[in-house]
């Protein structure tokens, strides 16, 4: 099975997530030269097994037999077959695990909008529930106009981020012209939007 999900992982990447100020906003595809080498290696080494050479003697037919539902020949793992012959390798009922019997424990307070944990701990959150960040974030720029100056275009920059969160605040908020919100500078009120201010 663990040869499955490398190979897997080789062929097709595997998701990872995309971190903005410490919550996840996105997710990306990410590959691996040295996996995709090691199981095209691995795959050499099969083919160098009789059994498999014998199966496979051209591809067209091996493809047929695969179309058929056919499998390749199972081989028996060396270390298996002598532990077996060593009366090795028994399991009790009782050393199973019991937690694959156990159903997924439910949401203690679910979100009336989407069920998912968008009450509880940012850190949980899901590209499934509303109030996961990448989420929040994609409605934000989806709602933004087009045309209008992005917190990256603001006059100093949003090198820290804080225009963006200020405005993603404001969106959430209903505030109007949110796209223009900027932090409160020093010395100003924080209770109150400040707006950049137009030319």
């Amino acid at each position: 099975q663990a040869e499955e999900v490398l190979a897997g992982r080789a062929l097709e990447g595997w998701e990872e997530d995309v971190l903005y100020h410490g919550e996840v906003v996105a997710t990306r595809r990410r590959f691996s030269d040295r996996l995709l080498l090691a199981h095209l290696a691995r795959l050499d080494k099969l083919c160098g097994d009789a059994e498999v050479a014998g199966f496979a003697d051209s591809f067209e037919l091996a493809l047929e037999r695969y179309a058929a539902g056919e499998d390749r020949p199972a081989r028996k793992p060396e270390r298996l077959a002598k532990a077996a012959e060593r009366g090795e390798g028994k399991i009790s009922p009782g050393q199973w695990s019991k937690r694959s019997s156990r159903a997924a424990p439910a949401i203690e307070n679910p979100c009336p909008d989407c069920g998912g944990r968008c009450l509880g701990p940012v850190k949980k959150l899901t590209k499934r529930d509303c109030q996961w960040p990448g989420n929040r974030i994609e409605r934000m720029e989806e709602a933004r106009p087009r045309g209008v100056p992005l917190p990256h275009e603001f006059p100093g920059g949003d090198n820290d981020g804080a225009i963006f969160d200020e405005q993603l605040a404001a969106f959430e908020e209903g505030v109007e012209q949110w796209w223009r919100v900027v932090p409160a500078p020093e010395g100003a009120d924080p209770g109150v939007w400040h707006f950049l201010e137009e030319d």
